[in-house]
């Protein structure tokens, strides 16, 4: 479902299809109801989630969408392990719901790449 959501998104951004959005966003609902609380990927999957929602309230200017993002972020950042690396990713997109810019250190990080185990390449 992640990768389905993740196509999606993509096609979405190259063509501004609402209808891509849209997909994306439920295949990536789909995946976090598919996926336990404990599994490591769980916190990316809802990151996907508030990104689509962000891009959705972006489009739409509804407030329960950016409430629903922030919401899900917010979830995805309780389930991160205290110090990971991770966790610039997820305030990032927390600051970018919230209408504040992110700062150079974060746009760093949120750009470097992610492994499947939550562990930063180097």
């Amino acid at each position: 479902m992640t990768n389905l959501g993740l196509v999606l998104a993509e096609r979405y951004e190259r063509r501004r299809a609402g209808n891509d959005l849209d997909g994306a966003v439920s295949a990536f609902r789909r995946a976090v109801e598919l996926t336990p609380d404990r599994v490591v990927v769980r916190p990316w999957m809802l990151l996907n989630l508030g990104d689509g929602l962000i891009d959705i309230y972006e489009r739409q200017h509804r407030g329960a969408d950016l409430d629903d993002a922030v919401g899900r972020l917010a979830e995805g950042l309780a389930l991160l392990s205290p110090g990971s690396a991770d966790t610039a990713a997820f305030h990032n997109r927390l600051s970018v719901g919230s209408g504040t810019t992110p700062s150079a250190t974060d746009q760093r990080i949120w750009t470097a790449p992610w492994t499947p185990h939550g562990e930063r390449s180097r």
